[in-house]
């Protein structure tokens, strides 16, 4: 009763095109394919082309980071000993169990808390892979252009 929980998302469609605009990027629809309505994806963007790289580079730069970002997960849970706390609890991440998280997000964009284990899908927002929406009860990539790097990352390593 003493606060109010307020979304803060990515922007639609129309208006995500009204800011790329005010950025100057050049080609909307590729740039809403790569990094949707997410403000702080536009902002990267454009310190890449103020730079002087072009817009197609720069997104495939952007994407190639944040594949490997995943990627480092794995290798860490594959390889190492991850634990992560949880309710008071300690437990450990394996790979099985990232695995098996991440491949929920091949086919779809958005799913119920309850297709993730908890503790993978707290382990996963902490590491800002995953977003999770507490009032929808919905987990989902933490932008369009991490979820592309999720299906990427299935497609190619898992």
């Amino acid at each position: 009763g003493r606060s109010r929980y307020i979304l803060v998302g990515d922007l639609d469609k129309g208006s995500a095109y009204e800011m790329y605009d005010r950025f100057g990027f050049r080609d909307r629809d590729v740039v809403w394919g790569y990094i949707g309505g997410k403000i702080g994806d536009m902002v990267r963007l454009y310190e890449w082309r103020k730079e002087g790289i072009g817009e197609c580079e720069a997104l495939e730069e952007m994407l190639l980071s944040e594949r490997r970002r995943i990627e480092d997960i794995i290798e860490g849970v594959r390889y190492g000993k991850e634990e992560y706390e949880y309710r008071g609890g300690r437990y450990e991440i394996v790979y099985e169990g990232v695995k098996r998280v991440l491949e929920v997000f091949s086919e779809r964009y958005e799913v119920s808390r309850f297709e993730i284990e908890p503790i993978y899908r707290d382990y996963l927002v902490n590491k800002n892979v995953l977003f999770y929406e507490p009032i929808r009860g919905v987990v989902k990539p933490q932008g369009v252009l991490i979820g592309r790097a999720i299906r990427e990352v299935i497609r190619d390593v898992l």
